[in-house]
Order: structure tokens, then sequence, then C-alpha cells
């Protein structure tokens, strides 16, 4: 039986995301590939994680799937000091992975906002010369990362990758010792940088990454409750929901018109219990604060408009 390695980092505010996004991995993959999860867990409790490999496992019993947990102390040491994205440097773990795993021959790196509602086999097993495989989005000159693109002289016509959805040559990684040549790139011009990881592997690989299929990394963005969306839009994809709100979190004053789908799955899991469990560490709770206050100003924005209206 073939299998597939995927890698998946987390932290409390994503446990749910964690949950979807694994058990639709595993729902759409080939049954006769095996999977592989790579596992980054920040702040989630053993029961906790117990709880997640007893609710993948049992809701998908065809798969074969393996739990592979790392210890993130190290890296999350080496990573303090980067730049992440609102305070969240786990992002840069994908940067540490075929070190730490130097058995790895390849694997896929998929963000945990994902809904995964196609087989991602197809991509895993697409032989390709280039370490890094990925969905192109549009041109830099478009990004939220223009300007530190501009400061490391990358041409603004080119292309930007999404780094939600990579399938990484481990080996060929390894030998090129991408990780050493990496981490002193993040200290350059950080302070232009929006993002976390995306922005320096884009300017690592520019114009050198094998492109995938635009299906394995389509994104969402936050929408109203006025839009939308039925079932049909997000099958046969990768859904990416990038932005905040996430479609799980449930913030006063607004909601995600993807939320409505999100939550068919998450009844199906029966893990709505989570939903508030990040709301217990100081990160969580500063992040649903920040959340709602943006949510209140949006609606106060539109209450204005409605009146001069």
């Amino acid at each position: 039986m073939k299998s597939i390695d995927v890698a998946l980092s987390c932290d409390r505010n994503f446990l749910i995301g964690l949950y979807v996004t694994s058990h639709t991995l595993l729902k759409s993959i080939n049954n006769e590939t095996r999977v592989n999860l790579h596992l980054f867990l920040d702040g989630i409790s053993e029961k906790q994680i117990s709880r997640y490999q007893d609710t993948i496992s049992r809701a998908n019993p065809e798969i074969g799937v393996q739990f592979f947990k790392y210890d993130i102390s190290d890296i999350k040491e080496q990573a303090k000091s980067l730049n992440g994205l609102h305070g969240n440097t786990s992002p840069y773990y994908l940067l540490f992975l075929p070190s730490i795993s130097e058995n790895l021959k390849r694997f896929i790196w998929l963000d945990v906002d994902t809904i995964v509602n196609c087989d991602v086999s197809p991509a895993y097993f697409d032989e390709t010369t280039k370490i890094i495989s990925a969905v192109p989005h549009k041109q830099m000159r478009f990004c939220g990362e223009r300007k530190f693109y501009e400061s490391m002289n990358i041409c603004l016509d080119d292309y930007e990758f999404n780094s939600g959805f990579l399938v990484v040559n481990a080996e060929e990684w390894r030998k090129q010792d991408v990780t050493s040549k990496l981490l002193p790139m993040c200290h350059v011009n950080a302070h232009l940088k929006n993002g976390a990881d995306q922005g320096i592997l884009n300017v690592f690989f520019n114009k050198n990454f094998h492109e995938l299929d635009k299906k394995y990394n389509v994104l969402f963005g936050p929408t109203s409750t006025s839009k939308k969306c039925e079932d049909e839009t997000y099958t046969n994809k990768v859904c990416h929901f990038f932005g905040s709100p996430k479609p799980w979190e449930r913030v006063v004053f607004t909601s995600s018109a993807h939320s409505r789908y999100y939550e068919k799955i998450i009844k199906e899991l029966k893990i709505a219990d989570l939903r508030f469990n990040h709301l217990y560490s100081r990160e969580g709770i500063y992040r649903y604060s920040r959340l709602t206050i943006r949510s209140l100003i949006k609606s106060l924005q539109y209450l204005r408009k409605i009146e001069k209206d």
C-alpha cells in the first residue's frame, strides 16, 4: 500500500481547524493510500491529543492513518526571534521538518484552516526535480508582501505562491541545506514583512518551484452572511480559508457565510464543545478580543453607511 506524509501545525486557537482539515483530508484520499500525519502541536494537552487521534481514526476507519507527534520545544525556541504572524511563529516549523525527520523523503505541508475536498495524493506523487511544489496565485505587485519583495530585488511581475499547501522534496531540501540558508533571510528587512514564512519562501524559491493544479489551494476570504455559498462551491478542491475570523470562530457581531458549511463538519465530528477551548489561554483571549473589536467596528461602519444612504 502506498503512503503519503502530511505535516500539520496547530495551537489551541486552531484546534477545531486541525480536526476538520485532518478529517476531510482522510475522507477525500484514495482508499488504497495510507496517510502519515506529522503533528506540530503547541499548548494542546495530551488528553486533547488523544481525543483528536481517536476521533479522526473512528471517523475514517477505512483509511490507514498513523500519527507522529514532534517535540517542538527546540524549534519553538529557535523560531521565537522570527517575525511571526500576529505573534504566531508556528508557520516557520516547516523550515525545520526536513532536518528533524531525516527519513522523510517528501511531505505535504498543509495549513489547518483548510477543508480538503479532493484527493491530494496525485500532487504528492507528482515527481519533480524542484524542492517545492505550490500553487501560484497572483503577481507580487498585488500581494501584501510587495514592499518586502521590492526590498529583496524580486521582479513584481513574478507570481507569488501561497504556502498553505506545499509539497516538499525533503531529500533535496537536506542535500541543499535549505534550512541554514533560509533562517538568516528571515531577519533581512523583517520590518517590511506582513506574514511569516510565505514571503521568505517566495524569495528563496522565486521562479524555481513546480506549479501545482490550482484546485490544491483555492483561497476563500471571510465573507458577509448575505453571500450564498452552496456545497458545490467547495467541491473537488482544497479550500483555504485565509484571513480572520476563521469559519469556526463565532465572534460577536459578525459571521462568515462559510461557517454554515463548516458547521456541518463540526457536527459530524461532534466537536462543537471545542469552539471556545482557546479562550483558556492568554493568546486565545487576545485573539478573540481583537476579532470582536474588529467586527464591532465593521458593524458600526456598515450602520453609518446605511444612515448616509
